[in-house]
């Protein structure tokens, strides 16, 4: 990561690789979309008691563009339709996944169900697993409103991680967090779980 410039006007973007073939090409290139962002804005600098409210706010260092918005991307801007009175927000029916692999038991997969409110907003998701290690996604065919979270069924060791859930058009966000507990090994006898 690395800091802009800012005594002058910069816009710092990073294109995708079929971005790099149209310029390379020689084809004219036009940005059709553009998402916003101002993650690096801390608003509780907002000091009313001084003459420049905003003083320590411009202060702040301007960052470069990042290519992961699961890294750098998490305050999207946005122009909402002016009949919704409230900043949409996304719901899911399982709060949490906590499955241990060692279990008789044990759960081969878990169906969340995810909506938004106010259901007027009528976002589409796309849901990020943040550690593969854990397991995978399964989409569930003629709802677009469910995925399935599939563990991985063998592991050596417990694993934790969260599957974020992002509102396409609004950039709400939700994460969800994973727990895959370490299953017991029949070839070697040997019990993989760590005592918590």
């Amino acid at each position: 990561m690395g800091y802009l410039d800012k005594t002058e006007t910069t816009v710092d973007a990073v294109l995708t690789k079929l971005g790099r073939q149209y310029i390379t090409s020689g084809k004219p290139f036009e940005i059709t979309k553009f998402a916003l962002g101002d993650d690096e804005i801390d608003y509780t600098l907002w000091d009313t008691t001084q003459n420049n409210p905003g003083k320590w706010i411009e202060a702040l260092p301007v960052f470069e563009a990042l290519i992961d918005e699961n890294v750098g991307f998490r305050s999207k801007l946005l122009t909402l339709n002016p009949n919704i009175n409230v900043i949409p927000y996304i719901i899911v029916d399982v709060a949490s996944i906590d499955i241990n692999m060692g279990s008789a038991n044990a759960v081969r997969e878990t169906v969340v169900t995810i909506s938004s409110n106010p259901v007027s907003s009528n976002t589409s998701f796309y849901v990020v697993l943040m550690d593969d290690a854990a397991g995978s996604l399964r989409r569930i065919p003629g709802r677009p409103d469910q995925f399935a979270f599939v563990p991985i069924q063998s592991i050596a060791t417990n694993i934790t991680t969260e599957i974020v859930v992002i509102g396409e058009e609004t950039g709400a966000r939700l994460s969800i967090p994973v727990t895959v507990q370490a299953s017991l090994s029949p070839a070697s006898g040997t019990y993989l779980t760590s005592t918590t």
